[in-house]
């Protein structure tokens, strides 16, 4: 299980981003991050991947605190996949080598060779291999910075807006991807999104913040017009079809 403790971070002295959040995450569990721009989500990430260091608080996974590892241990309890990726001038084969780097020594054995090869598969990213990642669309980088982070194998997987640049066939195609893995693998996924829509067909667990804190969280019981209108200031409609709630 994956623990946040009263955590609390800032960019500069008074100029406060998040305050008190404290929540938990199960494995096999999909939770969305949700809320307006600007009130910290990605930043909420950021804390949890050690990026940056909060002002206070604790992120913890099975009672052990991330900010007590090394960047390669926390590598492999952890994989991150921004919202803005960089386009490197590597091949696309090489790029993918790199989620392995957590795990191997001088070169790739057996078993990580096997790794990549389903998770190449199962992203349905063969014909990319031998292309150079900067001159790939946003959508086709976006997709093999997703299958890298899977590639490495992490306990806890976090997604910064993860279907912002890709159509929406490949939106389809990689929730419900991140989704079967999550379950699957036991992967703990906390993920930014901003389509409501489809963060209520693939997640579990959901957080509203909203000015700084934490406004609501829990399950799809929390998804309700009253939540919407008062985290996201929009008046909307809510009906069900073949069992699942759509916000208009």
């Amino acid at each position: 299980m994956l623990k946040i403790k009263g955590l609390t971070y800032e960019y500069a002295k008074n100029h406060q981003v998040l305050e008190d959040i404290s929540f938990s995450a199960k494995e096999g569990e999909c939770l969305a991050i949700l809320g307006n721009n600007g009130v910290g989500k990605s930043t909420l990430l950021k804390c949890i991947n050690q990026i940056i260091k909060p002002k206070c608080g604790e992120v913890l996974y099975e009672e052990l605190l991330l900010s007590h590892l090394k960047r390669r241990e926390l590598s492999k309890k952890i994989a991150f996949v921004s919202q803005q990726s960089e386009k490197i001038h590597l091949k696309v084969i090489d790029v993918l080598s790199l989620g392995r780097c957590p795990h191997i020594g001088f070169a790739l054995q057996a078993h990580d060779k096997e790794q990549m090869d389903l998770i190449i598969k199962e992203m349905k990213i063969e014909g990319y291999l031998d292309q150079y990642l900067d001159e790939l669309s946003g959508g086709e980088v976006q997709r093999i910075m997703i299958a890298r982070a899977l590639i490495q194998e992490p306990k806890i997987l976090l997604l910064d807006e993860p279907t912002s640049n890709l159509d929406i066939k490949h939106k389809e195609e990689i929730l419900s991807l991140i989704q079967e893995v999550s379950r699957k693998k036991q992967v703990i996924v906390i993920m930014v999104l901003h389509d409501l829509n489809l963060a209520i067909k693939y997640c579990d667990k959901f957080i509203f913040l909203k000015d700084k804190k934490i406004y609501e969280k829990g399950n799809i019981d929390i998804i309700t017009k009253e939540n919407i209108r008062e985290v996201f200031e929009v008046d909307n409609e809510m009906v069900e079809i073949k069992g699942r709630k759509i916000i208009i």
